[in-house]
């Protein structure tokens, strides 16, 4: 017999994502064994997921809506509301380590010394990125949502040259490119939050498998009609 759940202590929006996913479950009728053979992932984590504790990444939540057939787009709004309740918590809590009170711009850029912490809303996600010129368009994203700072500006936080900076942005719209690169890119424009970078590499590798699949492909036909 499976144990009971945990009750959720905790209310706000984090805590009503915790409740959603618990209801769709039982209206799936399935327990945390099924739901993990369905997702992949153990049942701790999609445990956790429904705790209320903590707001599950955007991948596991998918994962279990998928599973438990729900829609994923109203699912994606609902996690996005919840994300976005957040933010204003764990930017306090970023300008009182760093002893802030508040960040201004200066022309467009930060003051020097300090790091862009969520000060210009939710970070950008390249949840619309079906190809690598999306996902180039999404980093372009970044860069305006961060103030749009100059590359040399962005270059000396990342503490590389300009021109390897430059030819980042200029990359081929045909291919992802360097995953360190990307995160490179998204800490110089302030993004530290470990679920949002994760949401950026699980796209990138979502892109890059696409991409190794299409070149491979031509070769798999090839053999086939010719055996």
């Amino acid at each position: 017999m499976a144990r009971p759940e945990k009750a959720i202590t905790r209310t706000g929006p984090i805590a009503e994502h915790a409740h959603q996913l618990r209801a769709l479950r039982a209206s799936a009728g399935l327990g945390l064994r099924e739901l993990a053979e369905h997702t992949g992932y153990s049942t701790a984590t999609l445990s956790v997921a429904a705790s209320g504790s903590s707001l599950p990444s955007w991948e596991v939540t998918r994962a279990y809506v998928v599973a438990c057939g729900g829609d994923v787009k109203a699912w994606r709004s609902r996690w996005e509301n919840a994300a976005h309740s957040v933010q204003p918590a764990r930017q306090q809590a970023a300008q009182k380590v760093q002893g802030m009170t508040e960040v201004r711009y200066v022309h467009g850029e930060l003051p020097a010394g300090k790091v862009l912490s969520q000060v210009g809303g939710p970070a950008p996600l390249p949840v619309t990125a079906e190809s690598p010129a999306d996902f180039m368009d999404c980093l372009l994203r970044v860069k305006i949502w961060a103030g749009n700072p100059s590359v040399r500006t962005l270059a000396a936080r990342a503490d590389m040259p300009a021109s390897t900076l430059h030819d980042f942005l200029h990359h081929s719209p045909s291919t992802v490119p360097s995953l360190d690169m990307v995160i490179t890119f998204l800490g110089a424009c302030g993004i530290d939050d470990a679920q949002v970078v994760g949401e950026w590499i699980y796209t990138w590798r979502r892109l890059k498998f696409s991409d190794e699949i299409s070149k491979r492909r031509p070769d798999h036909q090839r053999h086939r009609f010719s055996a």
